[in-house]
């Protein structure tokens, strides 16, 4: 089992998807002079995304990300108990999550260019104990205070993120305040940004999020999406302990994620929209990464 598929277009960009995990191994984009470089952090070899190695690179996680608070909730008046993988908590679906299991693949190309289709049917019960389960939402809440506790699970809190090492609502460097960042160890950006408010979180289509660039290369990117929050983590837990692409060592920092999903611990919390789905309900997340070059 396992294998990949590598979609390109004519400008460059090529992205490379494990069919285990739907996971991005790879995806390469040009520079403003052309060259092509890999923008995110792996592995060479499909083995760390098999054994565990890996810590979610380019994963796609569920059946929700996040954090589920003691791995527990209770729903119609029954309590459902999840894999503790983080602590006392469930985190990103839990031991075996949606990173960890086969895909099935089609292509769907279309007139904008090349496309595939990833499908996986989850049974019901799969990573609880007792029937079935609601997964974690990888979120937290932006605060000017710490408002998560000591195992990153948020108190319900929300408040705004102006004049704080929070506000982004301008263009600041990463690290130019990430010192200052309250909450536990191992410190650093691990929040979640309100994007749209606390009503329903479904929404036709997606709306920015967030825009990155790169002043020395010239890359950009926004991230458009349907989903109530965005989840900003800094790779606080990278160590130097692993060997990446290449031989590189991901230290502290060394890269971050912007990992789009409702709140964390939403299915705890009732003032945090829904993640309850209901059979016969259709879950629908539309997530765009669009690149574009800083120059022009």
């Amino acid at each position: 089992m396992g294998g990949s598929i590598t979609l390109r277009n004519p400008h460059g960009l090529e992205v490379v998807v494990l069919l285990r995990g739907a996971i991005i191994q790879s995806l390469r984009v040009p520079d403003t002079d052309g060259n092509v470089e890999d923008v995110v952090l792996g592995f060479d070899e499909e083995a760390p995304y098999k054994d565990g190695t890996s810590p979610y690179m380019g994963a796609l996680v569920g059946r929700v990300a996040n954090r589920i608070a003691g791995a527990q909730f209770s729903l119609d008046g029954e309590t459902y108990r999840l894999a503790a993988n983080n602590g006392p908590n469930c985190l990103h679906g839990g031991k075996v999550g949606y990173d960890k299991v086969e895909w099935d693949m089609e292509p769907a190309d279309s007139d904008e260019g090349q496309g595939v289709r990833l499908s996986y049917r989850s049974k019901d019960g799969e990573e609880a104990r007792r029937r079935r389960a609601r997964r974690a939402c990888r979120c937290a809440v932006p605060h000017a205070r710490r408002r998560v506790d000591d195992v990153s699970i948020p108190t319900g809190d929300i408040a705004p993120v102006r004049g704080t090492p929070f506000d982004f609502t301008s263009p600041h460097t990463v690290g130019e305040r990430i010192e200052d960042v309250p909450g536990p160890a191992p410190g650093g950006y691990d929040h979640n940004y309100v994007l749209f408010g606390l009503g329903p979180d479904a929404r036709d289509k997606p709306q920015l999020a967030a825009t990155l660039v790169d002043p020395e290369s010239g890359r950009g990117m926004h991230v458009l999406t349907t989903t109530p929050g965005v989840q900003f983590y800094s790779g606080n837990s990278l160590d130097g302990s692993l060997r990446g692409k290449g031989g590189a060592t991901y230290n502290k920092h060394a890269g971050l994620c912007l990992e789009t999903q409702g709140f964390p611990n939403a299915i705890n919390q009732p003032n945090f929209p829904s993640v309850v789905l209901r059979p016969g309900e259709e879950y629908r997340h539309v997530l765009v990464y669009q690149f574009f070059n800083s120059t022009q």
